[in-house]
């Protein structure tokens, strides 16, 4: 092989999914006003929770800004080069790490907008990712 793709986040048809047609088992079933925006824009694909501190004298203040990214215009390929070859088995695991460091890169979370950062983390998203390991058991 001469590496992997995958996506990040989902594709339109499932991120147009109607939320009250999906089994309670099923991954896009959603509690409500979790990780569903609304039929026009469908599911969140990344959540981030940005908490800011405030120290007074006898308590502190937390401040949090909510940053949803989804919308099928935010659907990510990620393609990783990475040539390997596989034994013959079963239950092949490929298993990635990210860095969140090239994540986040040049995002600065004090001044940017939730906009610009919606747009940084989805531009440094692909170059987040490596492969760890790659693992086929035999069983």
């Amino acid at each position: 092989f001469s590496g992997i793709r995958f996506k990040v986040g989902l594709s339109e048809t499932a991120n147009t999914a109607n939320p009250n047609l999906v089994p309670t088992n099923h991954p896009l079933f959603f509690d409500e006003g979790e990780m569903y925006f609304n039929a026009d824009s469908g599911y969140v694909f990344n959540r981030i929770e940005l908490l800011e501190n405030t120290l007074l004298v006898d308590t502190t203040i937390v401040d949090t800004t909510l940053i949803e990214i989804g919308l099928n215009e935010n659907l990510r390929n990620i393609v990783l080069d990475y040539p390997f070859s596989l034994s013959l088995g079963f239950n092949t695991s490929i298993i990635l790490q990210i860095d969140y460091r090239d994540w986040f890169e040049l995002i600065d979370f004090q001044n940017d907008s939730p906009s610009t950062i919606v747009t940084k983390i989805m531009e440094n998203l692909p170059n987040s990712f490596d492969i760890a390991a790659i693992e086929t058991s035999v069983n």
